[in-house]
């Protein structure tokens, strides 16, 4: 078959059976209608798939189309609040990020709600979703969260006004323990993920599955006697608080001494909860946690100090993840509740 027939015929096939059309995208991804694992035009993916019905026929036209499908059979609209800003991102079977946008959380829970709905409907492209995921920043038990420490929100059923605006499952869960569920995937033994931002998280994982034991976990707010007064542990050790306290983000602490300063605070509350759980790894993350390795000799040498007999130091990493690990962890527990 000529490669112009093979073209033609292969746009004609996707634009009847898929209907893919060769319209530029509309900003959402809905004039593409696909996504792909590479920037390609439209033009080029039915040239590429002429290609392969000519050099080897149906058998090569129907591979093409399968992998293209594959990469976008499913998709998950991935929501990420957290107490200053809110992470959006649309997730594909194959768990890679295909869409992100991030916009700050308002304080307001009907005008965040607004704010959320309009992100999503101009932001992204709904046809292919399958699920709906929700990190908040507190404990949540059956699908809704009971308390948000940061945010003044009360009887806020996100998982039935969101299903109300799009018709799709929603899951909701706690931010760290959707976090610890993307890093300590490939971890044995129990983990435990720390999150150092607007406050301090904590989520519990055991061999890649959150502990149920643990799944209200809210080490921020356990209080501890820190500079002459009992405080709760996020309020001396949060990004928030460091930041506050030396009037500059965490990035921009440049000195030993206050880095020094930095890995007292978190071994307040850290050899507690090394010493309770006795988790084989910590994983940091969060905008202080993430800069682990400029105090992580001095937070060892502290909780060395601190740590109950018998108690191990376990291994400290950081978020290999980065900022997107509520996102994949969003990603992992919508495909595993729809397969439950």
């Amino acid at each position: 078959m000529p490669l112009d027939l093979a073209t033609r015929t292969c746009r004609a096939l996707v634009g009847r059976r898929f209907k893919f059309r060769l319209s530029e995208e509309d900003g959402r991804g809905c004039g593409l209608r696909f996504y792909f694992p590479s920037r390609v035009v439209p033009k080029t993916l039915v040239k590429t798939g002429g290609r392969m019905w000519g050099l080897f026929g149906e058998a090569g036209l129907a591979l093409f189309l399968r992998t293209i499908l594959w990469y976008n059979w499913g998709m998950y609209l991935c929501v990420d609040i957290g107490g200053t800003k809110t992470l959006v991102a649309l997730v594909n079977e194959a768990g890679k990020i295909v869409r992100f946008s991030k916009f700050a959380t308002a304080f307001d829970q009907k005008r965040f709600f607004a704010m959320l709905v309009e992100e999503i409907r101009i932001g992204f492209c709904m046809d292919n979703v399958r699920a709906i995921s929700v990190a908040m920043p507190g404990p949540t038990e059956k699908n809704q969260a009971l308390w948000l420490g940061n945010l003044p929100w009360a009887n806020f059923d996100i998982a039935g006004d969101l299903n109300a605006e799009f018709g799709l499952p929603v899951f909701v869960e706690n931010d760290a323990n959707l976090a610890g569920l993307a890093e300590a995937a490939s971890f044995r033994g129990l983990s435990v993920y720390l999150t150092f931002s607007t406050g301090v998280g904590g989520g519990v994982v055991r061999n890649g599955e959150m502990e149920a034991s643990t799944r209200i976990y809210e080490p921020g707010h356990d209080k501890y006697e820190w500079d002459g007064n009992v405080m709760e542990w996020e309020d001396f050790a949060s990004a928030k608080a460091v930041a506050d306290y030396f009037g500059k983000l965490t990035s921009e602490i440049s000195s030993p001494d206050d880095w020094h300063e930095v890995a007292m605070r978190i071994a307040t509350g850290l050899h507690s909860v090394v010493s309770s759980i006795r988790p084989n790894h910590i994983i940091f993350g969060g905008p202080l946690g993430l800069e682990l390795k400029k105090y992580q000799r001095y937070l060892k040498k502290e909780l060395e100090e601190q740590l109950s007999p018998g108690a191990k130091m376990p291994k400290l990493t950081v978020a290999k993840l980065g900022d997107k690990s509520v996102i994949y962890g969003c990603y992992i527990y919508a495909r595993d509740q729809l397969v439950n």
